[in-house]
Formats: C-alpha cells, structure tokens, sequence
C-alpha cells in the first residue's frame, strides 16, 4: 500500500450523513467554503515549498561538487608551490654562487693586472739601468774603485747593482709563474661560471613552469571558489524563502484543521451510523465530512479519502471479510486492512487503537478500531481506501 500524505486539503467537503440521508447541514457550509479556500492556497504554498525544497537539494548537491573540486585543485596545487618554492630558492643559491664567481674573477683579474703594472715598472727601472751601464761602457771593479770615494763604496756599489739585476729576475720570474697560476684560476672560474649559469637557466625554468603551472590552478581554484560562494549566497535565499514557505504552510494547516472542526460539529458531529450497503455491497465505515479526496495532491497520490472525525471515534467494517493487517504500519499509523473477496480489500489509516487481530473474520458495520492521529497525520481523522486486486481506486465508487 502507498503511505497516506502527511497533509490534507479539502476537494470534497460533503457530509457522509448528506450522502445518506439526502442534505448537508446549511450551518456547515460557510465553513466549508472557507476551507477549501484554505486548502487551495495551502496546496499552492505546499507546491511552492516543495519546488523550493527540491532546488535546495540541487543546490546543496552543487555546493558540494564545488567544495569537492575545490579541495581537489588544492590537493593539486600544494605540491606545485612547493615545487616552485624549490625552484626559486634553487635559482638563488645559483645566482650568488654565480656573482660570488664573478667577483672572485674580477679580483683575480685585478690581481694579474697589478702584477702585469708591477713588472712593466720593474722593468722599466731594470731598463733604464741598463740603458745607463750600456752608455757608460763596462764598468769594472778598477773603474768602480777609481769613480768611488773610498774601496767601500764601490764594493758597495757593486754589491748593490748585483742585488738589483738578481731581485729584477725573482721578480720577473714570481710575476710571470704567478701571471700563470691567475690565467689557470681565471679558467677554472669560466668553467665553474659556465656549469653554474647553465644550471640557473634550468632552475628558473623549472621555477617559471612551476608558476605557471600554479597560477593557472589559482585561477580555478578562484573560479571554483566564487562560483561555489555564489551557490551558497543561492543557496541561502532559497533556504529563507523556503522556511518562509513552511511558516505559512503550518500557519494554513492549522487553520484547516480548525475549521475541520467547525465543519464536524456544525454537522451535529460523527456517528457510528453506516446506513443501506451501496451496490457495491459497502458501508460508510463512519459517518463524517470528507476533508481530502481521492487523487493527485501535493504532487503525489492520495490513495483514499479523509473523514473528519474525532480522536477515539468508532470505526465500522465496511464489509463482511478476514482481517489480513492489524498494527502499526509507518506513515499509516495503525492500520487495519480488510479482505472481503474477489480481489476486494478495505484499509482504514491513522487509528489511536485498533479492536480486530489478523484472521479474525469481522461482519458489516461490526468496530474494528478507534480514529486517531498516528502515523504521518496532521490532525485527528480516519483515512479510507479501497483496493481492487491491491491497486488503489476511488472509495466513493463503492460507497
């Protein structure tokens, strides 16, 4: 069986006894008509909220996805900025090794240069000696002892002309082993500059791809972001509205359901009278209002029909039969079904107890149970069906 609506609204507001007995009673009438007015903006409202409830669930479900896609990028993006990070600090290192090569180049480079100064002015001292001993002609010791005041200054002077040409050739000698070593160091750096630069380039293109990399998946990852606080900003209003919605729905339930009431009593209340059995061989299980008929309503079906009765109300068998479910029965309640033959069954929803067990046979218009609000109920009230073969069908066709 299909589980009777939580809701009910008024199609059909006809006293079960008018059926019988020829008339409504005129009291009830203004009662009636205010409540299908209700009941007709309660299914608008209840249209609306359920069209609002469904985007809600879309939206949520988007948020989600979003969320997912999200951390998914993130996920993605966190080895990528480390990699970048990597590669930065890698091309740092280089480009200092690289100046500290370039400077220890230029130092040398001085260096050699001021050796290269030094030796151009030793030799040109050493030069200009030997410029003056070439004019002078030879000088030997005789000559030397004769130009000098005493013997000790010319073996002095001789000593000490010695002791030049000989530091002039260390000199030139350290100057050009060391004009060696500064030409070996300045390659030795140029390669060093070489391996260094090339492994900079490299560095500074895996940290220029690594970048480019992550700011693409920045860029979705904002894109992501702002479409996914764009669902929730959706989500928030439709969530408002929706709540709205339901406020109102509530309110008009209550006011139905009030007048649900005004409608019994104004017809004298319910009564356990059932009345000639219908062609169909059927009784009214009770006589009371119809306050929702059979169909589709609220986008769904409503398999029976609601009678408008009382908490505690007597309940009739409709027909002869076998009781064949008795006990609670979720959005039912307490539910008792029972099977009259040829592939005709009754089902009576939303009792406060029932009073017949399964297999017990029952006889027309004896009490199988006592109207309640159990199950998925709003209000006090009986829901009837009747089946055919176990499919639903219009109970007042049998009635």
């Amino acid at each position: 069986m299909v589980r009777t609506p939580k809701r009910s609204r008024c199609l059909l507001a006809i006293s079960a006894g008018a059926l019988l007995a020829g008339s409504p009673a005129a009291s009830a009438a203004p009662s009636v008509a205010k409540k299908a007015s209700v009941d007709r903006r309660l299914s608008t409202i209840e249209s609306r909220a359920q069209v609002a409830r469904g985007r809600e669930a879309v939206l949520t479900s988007e948020v989600g996805a979003y969320t997912s896609r999200v951390r998914t990028l993130e996920v993605r993006l966190a080895p990528l900025a480390a990699r970048r990070s990597a590669a930065e600090a890698t091309a740092r290192t280089l480009t200092a090794q690289l100046n500290g090569l370039n400077q220890r180049l230029s130092a040398e480079t001085q260096g050699l240069s001021d050796a290269k100064r030094l030796i151009g002015t030793q030799r040109a001292a050493l030069g200009a000696r030997l410029r003056e001993i070439y004019r002078r002609g030879e000088t030997s010791p005789v000559v030397l002892m004769l130009e000098s005041r005493s013997i000790t200054q010319a073996v002095a002077t001789n000593a000490a002309l010695n002791r030049i040409t000989q530091n002039d050739q260390k000199l030139i000698t350290a100057v050009s082993a060391y004009s060696v070593t500064i030409q070996r160091t300045r390659d030795r750096i140029a390669v060093l500059q070489k391996g260094v630069l090339v492994k900079e380039r490299r560095a500074e293109a895996s940290a220029a791809g690594a970048r480019a990399a992550s700011a693409a998946l920045e860029r979705q990852t904002a894109e992501l972001r702002r479409a996914r606080d764009r669902r929730r900003r959706l989500l928030s209003r439709v969530g408002a509205q929706r709540e709205d919605l339901e406020v109102e729905a509530k309110g008009l339930r209550s006011q139905s359901l009030k007048l649900a009431n005004e409608i019994i009593r104004a017809s004298g209340g319910p009564v356990t009278a059932i009345g000639t059995p219908s062609a169909a061989g059927l009784v009214w299980p009770v006589s009371a209002p119809i306050t929702s008929g059979f169909g589709f309503r609220w986008g769904r079906m409503h398999e029976g029909v609601d009678l408008g009765v009382p908490e505690g109300t007597p309940l009739a068998a409709a027909a002869a039969g076998r009781v064949i479910v008795s006990g609670w029965q979720g959005g039912y309640g307490n539910l008792v079904v029972i099977d009259h033959g040829n592939g005709l069954s009754t089902a009576y929803g939303h009792q406060s107890r029932t009073a017949a067990s399964v297999g017990q046979e029952v006889a027309q218009g004896s009490i199988i149970g006592y109207s309640g609000n159990t199950g998925h109920s709003t209000g006090p009230h009986l829901h009837f069906e009747v089946r055919i073969n176990g499919q639903a069908t219009n109970p007042l066709a049998y009635l």
